[in-house]
């Protein structure tokens, strides 16, 4: 379960000091927004390398019968074999993203799945063979 905003800016107030009272308005603050907003400030932030994986995990399992628990391994074992990128907007990985630093992404995440699903497969599902 995430650590929402009001909860560490609760963990984070000291009552009786100026820092406190800074993170007390914050707080009073972020509570408003949430109720207003009903989402997170989390909710707007991504990993690119989540895409990317999902991708080339169907690209790489197409034809096999694998199940929901098998990919959703597969997935946590390869995103944590990479490094994260995060960004709010779409747009921002579109723009500013050099094409150079795109193959290369593509590259590692191909050579991620490639071992998790490997990984994954022999250690616990027994042997499943993947043409990827």
């Amino acid at each position: 379960m995430w650590l929402s905003w009001t909860r560490l800016l609760e963990m984070l107030w000291w009552g009786g000091s100026s820092r406190g009272a800074v993170f007390k308005v914050i707080q009073l603050k972020l509570d408003v927004n949430q109720k207003e907003n009903n989402m997170s400030i989390l909710d707007n932030v991504y990993n690119y390398y989540e895409k990317l994986v999902l991708e080339e995990i169907a690209e790489q399992t197409k034809g096999s019968h694998c199940d929901q628990d098998f990919i959703t391994d597969a997935v946590c074992v390869a995103l944590n074999n990479l490094p994260s990128r995060y960004f709010r907007h779409g747009v921002d990985m579109a723009f500013y993203l050099p094409t150079d630093d795109f193959l290369t992404m593509k590259q590692e995440v191909a050579e991620a799945v490639k071992g998790a699903l490997s990984h994954v497969g022999k250690n616990e599902r027994g042997s499943i063979e993947f043409t990827g």
